[in-house]
């Protein structure tokens, strides 16, 4: 999903549509063969803002520096949980 302050996008990938596509059909089918579903995608114009770039650039950026820093931190929070443990036994 690409969400813009402006618009948001949902974009659909191709396995998703030809799930949906073979689902509606067997149902159909399976109901009554006269009617048929047609299914198409058609890409929608976006918007393009003076800040897209900047903003770009941040999602990347926090979206690599989040895993990271919960990565570096995860053993910090193990140690203090341990530590406690050890308290509690002794």
């Amino acid at each position: 999903m690409f969400t813009n302050s402006t618009a948001t996008v949902l974009q659909v990938n191709t396995g998703m549509l030809s799930l949906l596509d073979i689902v509606t059909g067997a149902f159909l089918r399976q109901s009554s063969s006269s009617y048929y579903v047609l299914t198409a995608v058609q890409q929608m114009p976006k918007m393009i803002s003076s800040n897209a770039i900047i903003t770009q650039m941040i999602n990347i950026l926090g979206s690599t520096l989040f895993p990271l820093s919960l990565s570096l931190l995860l053993p910090i929070f193990m140690y203090s949980i341990v530590l406690e443990k050890e308290d509690k036994l002794i």
